[in-house]
């Protein structure tokens, strides 16, 4: 348990390598510990079931924050993969006859082993290894169903992680199926008005809202919003996020004045809740930007694009790859919306600077992308100075 706990400090402040490490280890002693164990209790001989306690998974749902649909793509990923790795490295396959294999398939059925399994697809997803990431998480939902029974809020977690997971994968049917059972588990184990309640009606949320299901979302969004005031208070990160996920519906719909109105509820909530320089802010002031620029308000929109660069440059630095997609947007604004190709050519020449300094490759997709825009704005600038 302290290798755990010192995996989740490592993944909290962004140290993947060491939280795997940590994960790991703490997976090689639980699998010798628990192996006998689950032998003796003949797990993998039938559907199992039965009781045990929540731990790290159901408290990490309690605290589970609610994510923000941004106004443009900020993640990328590395690839997938598969295979379950258990060390940090990649080891010869095991033969049949291994004893490693089966005290790793024996001790699988104990509910700390399943935890720690997750907590490592944690990790890969933070890495971008999705396809290791889904492996996890179904060899730790497996094991919870077991060991906790269906009906357990842990089961309930981990189905709103792979939930979101094939979600990222454009796997809809699989998400909401997912989404589904969680919020049902939650529901009759919590009541209808906790807070995990209201983090999968949000996840049920981003679904219809992806699928173009605006009046569905809206739909979610407000039943989660009410839940989480009551529970929170009007002045918590996850009702921000959850106001602000209402506000891009409007956008979505073409509605911005109520777009509007809605960001500047959530931004005076988050600097209440989290400071001026928060990212969320950031994120925030670009959905602002955003909805300034569908009313044809360009100098306001800009003013908030500026806005949310220096929070980003504030929060991360000058040479994080967020603010080169910051700039990159901001570049394209200009370039697209006010013709503004001085600043358009800046912006964007900052982002091929911002980008280089990540080690992104000439052939990267996102350089690709910049390079491109920017031969666009240094012409439009050479062809409006002969004008």
């Amino acid at each position: 348990e302290v290798l755990n706990s010192i995996g989740r400090v490592h993944f909290s402040r962004g140290d993947n390598d060491q939280a795997m490490r940590h994960y790991s280890e703490s997976l090689g002693v639980q699998t010798r510990v628990y192996a006998e164990f689950m032998n003796m209790a003949g797990f993998g001989s039938g559907n199992g079931g039965g009781g045990g306690g929540g731990g790290v998974v159901a408290a990490a749902a309690a605290s589970r924050e609610v994510d923000l649909l941004s106004v443009s793509d900020m993640e990328m990923s590395d690839g997938g993969g598969n295979g379950i790795v258990t060390s940090g490295t990649m080891s010869p396959p095991l033969s049949p006859e291994s004893g490693t294999r089966k005290r790793r398939k024996a001790a699988i059925g104990h509910p700390d082993v399943a935890r720690t399994t997750i907590a490592m697809g944690m990790v890969y997803e933070a890495r971008g290894r999705d396809g290791r990431a889904m492996r996890f998480f179904q060899d730790g939902l497996k094991a919870q169903r077991w060991a906790l029974g269906n009906d357990h809020v842990d089961v309930a977690a981990t189905l709103n992680a792979v939930g979101a997971l094939h979600e990222k994968k454009n796997e809809y049917d699989r998400s909401i199926t997912c989404f589904e059972e969680a919020l049902s588990i939650y529901r009759n184990q919590l009541g209808h008005d906790h807070p995990d309640v209201a983090v999968t009606l949000n996840n049920i949320g981003h679904h219809r809202f992806r699928l173009g299901d605006f009046d569905g979302a809206m739909e979610s969004y407000n039943e989660a919003l009410q839940i989480m005031t009551g529970s929170l208070g009007e002045y918590h990160r996850n009702v921000a996020s959850t106001m602000h996920n209402i506000a891009r519906v409007y956008s979505s719909r073409g509605q911005h004045d109520d777009a509007l109105h809605m960001y500047r509820r959530v931004l005076r909530n988050q600097r209440a809740a989290l400071g001026d320089s928060h990212l969320d802010v950031a994120v925030t002031l670009d959905s602002v930007a955003s909805a300034f620029e569908g009313q044809g308000r360009y100098d306001r929109a800009a003013k908030h694009y500026a806005k949310a660069l220096r929070v980003r440059r504030s929060a991360l630095g000058r040479d994080h790859k967020f603010v080169g997609y910051t700039l990159d947007r901001l570049g394209t604004f200009h370039m697209e919306r006010d013709r503004n190709y001085n600043e358009a050519v800046r912006r964007l020449q900052e982002a091929r600077e911002v980008y280089a300094a990540c080690s992104l490759g000439e052939d990267d997709a996102t350089v690709v992308g910049v390079v491109s825009r920017l031969e666009t704005a240094l012409r439009l600038r050479a062809e409006e100075s002969l004008n």
